[in-house]
């Protein structure tokens, strides 16, 4: 399969680096120019390659890209420091290179994720799921999904709890705060990801092609913004908190029953170290 790549940057050093490749790949500097490169090419453009050496320039140039219809599921990579990467894994990257790194390294890193994306186009899914299944039957596809894509596939459990046992929980509250979280989980969503409800007041959030690592990454970022997001309307709203569980296929269960089992372990023992 032939690839087209953009790459968007001034790291001169990469663009050699991806001159070298046997791919299709243009070169825009600027957010202007790639998104005058996008009017009339997004249709065959497979993967763009988002330089971080200037965090603010590179961050607004996602945020454009998520608020352009026809552009927002364009599958992008990141390439930058470990500090850059972990700012910008939240931002909804496919994937990652860290830098400097080697000509063999980069080529092997982005020949990985093509391949790997060409594997992904056959599950996307919309954000928003509407699943006509029970949830174990649908944790039990996406699992499938990821065994015969061989790849990693993250799994996160949100949920909110009072932070006192004796305190008489509000469940309209609660509501609320789910619904608001679940709104930023969206805002932070791949095309390839998916949210679905797991009983009353979880969510739970799939994550193809993640390592937890990753997993970890995204979710402190989704924390912070749903701590620094919550309206002002809900007054009691300090009485809750959010906690959270990340297991992983394989290394965390081969099976629906391992992983959701070990799941609900995990957010059980987070509850517990958060309530009085």
């Amino acid at each position: 399969m032939s690839y087209n790549v953009v790459f968007v940057g001034n790291n001169n050093s990469l663009m050699e680096q991806l001159d070298k490749l046997n791919i299709n790949s243009t070169i825009t500097t600027t957010k202007e120019l790639l998104l005058e490169h996008l009017k009339t090419n997004y249709k065959t453009v497979h993967l763009l390659i988002i330089s971080l050496e200037n965090d603010m320039d590179s961050f607004n140039t996602i945020l454009s890209l998520h608020t352009k219809y026809l552009y927002k599921d364009i599958p992008f990579i990141i390439v930058g420091n470990k500090q850059q990467i972990l700012n910008g894994l939240a931002l909804g990257a496919y994937d990652y290179i860290i830098t400097p790194c080697s000509q063999e390294e980069f080529s092997s890193r982005l020949s990985l994720t093509l391949e790997s994306l060409s594997c992904s186009t056959l599950y996307k899914k919309d954000k928003i799921a509407n699943i006509q299944m029970t949830f174990q039957e649908y944790l039990f596809s996406e699992i499938k999904r990821a065994e015969r894509g061989i790849y990693d596939l993250s799994i996160v459990f949100f949920s909110i709890v009072p932070k006192e046992l004796t305190f008489d929980s509000d469940d309209r509250t609660i509501c609320l705060l789910i619904n608001q979280l679940s709104k930023l989980v969206h805002s932070r969503l791949r095309s390839t990801d998916t949210v679905v409800q797991y009983g009353t007041l979880t969510i739970v959030s799939f994550l193809p092609f993640t390592s937890s690592f990753n997993a970890e990454a995204v979710t402190d970022k989704i924390e912070k913004l749903y701590l620094n997001n919550l309206p002002h309307w809900i007054t009691n709203k300090d009485q809750y908190q959010l906690v959270y569980s990340i297991v992983s296929y394989p290394s965390d269960g081969d099976n629906p029953e391992d992983l959701l089992f070990n799941a609900e372990k995990i957010l059980e023992k987070n509850i517990a170290s958060i309530t009085i």
